[in-house]
């Protein structure tokens, strides 16, 4: 039974704000994407541990050292900007050790057409060699290191915050592509388990678009109070 440890974004709000949504940060999706990604990777026979939130990341990675884990998957979302303001880049990237053509662009590649069959947009960030990640360059079992979108971007956060079972599923399937192991389908939801998603999920729309039009009704504000100052 193949081991996979699994883990999260650990740095807590205000780290990572997700654009459009008040109070939501990379920290508590990736969690929850984690969640559901052992679930998920449970289900299809494989063994999993998930990094406690408090550990940092040279615990997490002794740990997983420790347990003797065949495959390590840290679980982040992007930004492409330090400020509040909305950043532009879109998509999902994948991180990996070494060269072009090695075990670790191979996994990756499966980990990035596995969510490029979810995401909305044409985009091609592609897998990306990083040698400077701790939880790349430190850890002897293979790494794929998932960046999933821009949490900084309006499209992509949204996307992040109302797919993210989906996403924790297209994991599970690059890690079952990987060891040749069959992707098991989740059982069908529930009526009431539909409905409560359903629900979640307007919940979820209707914050980012009130954001959104306080957002602009701000601007105009601005615009108007400018313009009233201009012909004093």
């Amino acid at each position: 039974m193949p081991k996979v440890y699994l883990s999260p974004e650990r740095r807590p709000n205000p780290h990572g704000p997700y654009f459009g949504f008040p109070g939501v940060y990379e920290h508590d999706v990736c969690v929850e994407i984690g969640a559901y990604c052992a679930d998920a990777l449970t289900r299809c026979g494989f063994d999993v541990k998930v990094a406690d939130p408090a550990d940092d990341i040279r615990k997490r990675v002794a740990e997983g050292i420790e347990w003797d884990a065949d495959y390590y998957m840290p679980i982040h979302t992007n930004a492409s900007t330090a400020t509040l303001n909305e950043g532009t880049a879109q998509g999902p990237v994948i991180l990996r050790y070494g060269n072009a053509g090695g075990a670790s662009d191979r996994a990756c590649q499966m980990c990035y057409r596995r969510l490029m069959e979810i995401y909305p947009r044409n985009t091609k960030r592609g897998v990306k060699q990083n040698t400077d990640f701790y939880e790349i360059n430190s850890t002897p079992m293979l790494s794929v290191y998932p960046e999933l979108a821009f949490h900084d971007n309006g499209a992509d956060a949204i996307w992040l915050v109302q797919n993210k079972k989906q996403i924790a599923e297209a994991l599970c399937k690059s890690v079952c592509d990987w060891f040749n192991m069959p992707y098991v389908e989740d059982a069908p939801e529930s009526d009431y388990d539909r409905l409560v998603k359903e629900l979640a999920d307007l919940k979820e729309k209707y914050q980012a678009e009130h954001t959104s039009a306080q957002r602009l009704y701000d601007e105009i504000l601005s615009a108007v109070e400018r313009f009233e100052s201009t012909e004093k």
